[in-house]
């Protein structure tokens, strides 16, 4: 399963945003349907 997703990273100091691109979060599930693993990657 692939989610694209646009986080909404801020600098803690100054509250500027400094990461403004989507990626994607690549879910893998194992035999029991659970999440087994999750990567982030540029679309």
């Amino acid at each position: 399963m692939v989610a694209l997703v646009r986080p909404g990273l801020r600098d803690a100091v100054t509250g500027e945003h400094w990461a403004e691109e989507p990626v994607e979060h690549v879910y893998a599930f194992g035999a029991d349907g659970l999440v087994s693993r999750m990567d982030v990657r540029r679309p």
